[in-house]
């Protein structure tokens, strides 16, 4: 590589925007960029040419392999180094939590790949690094909350069961096990739908799958869904559920998370088919009777408890 073509090669890596650092064959740095200044407040005049692993100091504050310095490494070693580390191709991919980085530590998602000369000879590793610390704090305060979540949804009186934004099951509590006769185990980490197969015998959005789509498809999937602020309500007759068919009314409401954000919706459920068919049954009643009383001879009327005509 001559001037120019480093001078180019050394812009391009400065203005990355995450923090990335070059490494020569015999492990010494040859750039650091702003980010990597940033990062770790370590000023490249100050580590551009130094070897001997004094890069890992900002980050572990001893000396040892950097991911960069992997790629010049057999996989055994590899694997002894870190634990999860995913090869795509030439490049190496890693998670890793740093404890020492800074007070209560830092995780970090790093990614290395060999760099190569004109010749395709190996010439150095470049590393990049990015700070995941607040995401995966975020993603374990939602862990958190949805154990939580799912422990009081579990002693819902009832029927309710809970599914992500990408519409796979997260929590399916005890009512619901006995509506459906499914076990939790059985269906949480299911998607496809799969929920509904107990309810409707075919693989259909759920009311709760409506939270995530818009006002026409609601429109069109229930006849009467009524809003109540971001939450629907609906009463509905489903006729593949047993012999006969059944009622229900059902409530879907989104879930956020400590940020605002929508990360679900769960659906609550409630079996009202002997109130409905009670219903059916006092205005049949209510019917006959009226069809009764208007071939009587004599004038007559029928009223009720409250002292309202009935007939």
């Amino acid at each position: 590589m001559n001037d120019s073509e480093k001078e180019f090669h050394d812009a391009v890596i400065d203005f990355l925007p995450d923090a990335t650092f070059v490494i020569d064959l015999e492990g010494k740095v040859t750039a650091w960029n702003r980010a990597m200044e940033v990062m770790t407040g370590v000023q490249a005049e100050s580590i551009v040419g130094k070897g001997d692993y004094e890069y890992a100091l900002p980050f572990y504050h001893v000396k040892k392999p950097m991911l960069a310095n992997l790629i010049f490494m057999p996989e055994v070693e590899i694997e002894k180094r870190y634990d999860m580390v995913e090869r795509v191709g030439d490049t190496l991919v890693v998670d890793i939590f740093i404890e020492d980085f800074r007070p209560g530590g830092a995780y970090f998602w790093a990614k290395a790949s060999p760099l190569y000369d004109s010749a395709r000879n190996i010439s150095g590793a470049i590393e990049t690094i990015r700070d995941i610390t607040d995401r995966k704090r975020a993603e374990q305060e939602l862990v958190r909350t949805l154990q939580e979540m799912a422990e009081i949804i579990d002693f819902l009186p009832d029927a309710a069961f809970v599914i992500n934004v990408e519409g796979t099951v997260i929590a399916w509590n005890r009512a619901m096990e006995v509506m459906t006769g499914v076990q939790a185990e059985s269906i949480v980490g299911k998607g496809d739908y799969e929920y509904s197969l107990p309810f409707y015998r075919v693989k259909k959005p759920m009311l709760a799958n409506l939270i995530f789509m818009p006002e026409a498809e609601i429109e069109k999937r229930y006849d009467m869904v009524e809003r109540v602020g971001d939450t629907l309500v609906v009463d509905i007759f489903i006729e593949d559920f047993r012999p006969g068919g059944a009622y229900f009314w059902a409530k879907a409401s989104p879930l956020y998370d400590p940020q605002g954000n929508i990360y679900g919706a769960i659906e609550t459920i409630r079996d009202i088919t002997d109130r409905k068919r009670a219903e059916q049954e006092l205005v049949r009643t209510r019917q006959e009777m009226a069809e009764i009383i208007d071939f009587l001879p004599d004038a007559a009327f029928v009223i009720n408890l409250e002292g309202k005509v009935i007939a």
